[in-house]
């Protein structure tokens, strides 16, 4: 039905018939909507929507002019269909929630033998390995099918068009919102200020973004393998920064008075280093206090996560190679004087509490980033990997976490979800703020 109605739209929209097309498409939004509310997060959903996303683009390029406000709703409700959303009191207590985190640990001792296997060079591929990789297969589809039974996407009023636009209304009165919209070809951005939003389009900015950020990222990825970086290569790294910065800052017409901004970027926009770049010659962080989140919902959820805690815990990953990490310690240790500080050295899965309040958690060692499903990114500990979406099964008010890690605070965006990862994760499991890396460190 829902493709049925995509394709009314497309053949009202050929005879210039825009308000009947806008109808046809509102209503197979509303189809596909009721659909992914349905589905498991990341793997069903997203492949759901790959082929679907239609409806959404022509309906934020229909309204992106004529108004605004409605476009970046729609863009809002293409990103999910709703946040992560489980009741606290049974979710506890819920056996599908015990279920899944028993199919995520023995994920977890899978992938720590098969990455002892592939480190061990005189290991081959024999049929212990295969049969190792189809219960790796097996592990990933149970904690799949266990974390739908918990899931309760969609639930949440604010998901639908009337409430979004009036958050958005509501939100931009403290401080200038700017939410990007990645399209087929040409990428969207929505200023939201003081009750009003505009719009501005990139015209073939998917691909002037691509080509800008590999370039970044080329600089970044390399610099840690040279022990001496040259002038030459920060000076270049500074000039792929200002041509980021010519690009996309001045059509956003930031407002001067403003002393802060939220930014909720999609797909690679997720991964730039916002506060370095420069606009008329200023880094961006000079200009203002920047806070960055998958989606507007995730934020306003965020907002809500403050505690009185004054517990600290400092969780120590796997880091043997780490240089500099006993005096890391010592530093934040110091820093958390009179606080009721706990350290874990090394860390496990089991350290990691389910149900608590905290000021501070701070994290070091290593990290690993899941392109392909980043609910699967994680934090390397002693006993093997803790994922994102472990996370996503606790509920922890946390003032502030800081992941001490590389890459950690890089998202990936798939079709039909907010960009993911551990940063997403660990806003669905109640920190207030998360300070992460972009870099490898």
């Amino acid at each position: 039905m829902a493709r049925h109605l995509a394709l009314l739209g497309d053949r009202e929209a050929g005879r210039r018939r825009m308000k009947a097309a806008v109808s046809h498409w509102s209503k197979a939004a509303d189809i596909l909507d009721a659909v992914r509310a349905k589905l498991p997060p990341i793997d069903l959903r997203t492949a759901f929507l790959k082929n679907q996303s239609d409806p959404y683009h022509n309906l934020i390029e229909a309204e992106y002019q004529r108004d605004p406000l409605t476009a970046a709703v729609w863009s809002e409700r293409f990103k999910t269909v709703g946040l992560w959303s489980t009741s606290e009191d049974f979710y506890l207590a819920n056996p599908a929630r015990l279920k899944a985190e028993s199919s995520l640990s023995q994920l977890a001792g899978q992938v720590t033998a098969v990455s002892q296997m592939i480190s061990d060079k005189s290991r081959r591929r024999t049929p212990a390995a295969i049969k190792q990789g189809d219960a790796f297969a097996r592990l990933q589809r149970d904690v799949r099918r266990d974390l739908a039974r918990l899931e309760r996407t969609g639930s949440d009023d604010t998901a639908h068009a009337e409430p979004l636009a009036k958050s958005f209304k509501s939100a931009s009165t403290k401080r200038p919102i700017v939410q990007f919209h990645v399209g087929a070809r040409d990428l969207f951005a929505f200023v939201h200020y003081r009750g009003e939003c505009r719009a501005h389009r990139y015209l073939d900015g998917v691909e002037t973004v691509q080509n800008l950020v590999a370039l970044w990222r080329f600089m970044v990825e390399r610099a840690p393998a040279e022990r001496q970086p040259s002038r030459d290569d920060l000076n270049a790294e500074t000039d792929i920064l200002r041509r980021l910065g010519r690009w996309l800052l001045p059509p956003l017409e930031l407002p001067a008075a403003a002393d802060s901004l939220l930014i909720l970027p999609e797909g690679q926009l997720a991964c730039l280093p916002w506060m370095a770049m420069r606009q008329n010659g200023t880094p961006l962080v000079d200009r203002f206090a920047i806070t960055f989140a998958p989606s507007l919902r995730h934020h306003l959820q965020a907002e809500k996560q403050t505690t009185r805690s004054a517990k600290a815990k400092i969780f120590v990953g796997a880091s043997e190679d780490l240089t500099h990490l006993r005096k890391e310690i010592e530093t934040v240790s110091s820093r958390l004087q009179g606080q009721h500080t706990a350290l874990y050295d090394p860390c496990r899965r089991a350290d990691w509490p389910d149900h608590s309040s905290a000021r501070i958690w701070h994290f070091t060692g290593h990290a690993h980033l899941r392109s392909d499903n980043p609910f699967y990114s994680a934090l390397l500990l002693a006993d093997g990997p803790l994922f994102a979406a472990d996370f996503r099964l606790k509920r922890n008010r946390v003032e502030l976490i800081t992941l001490a890690a590389c890459r950690t605070g890089q998202q990936t965006s798939l079709p039909g979800e907010e960009a993911g990862g551990l940063v997403r994760s660990l806003l669905e499991m109640g920190a207030h703020n998360v300070i992460a890396s972009h870099w490898a460190v």
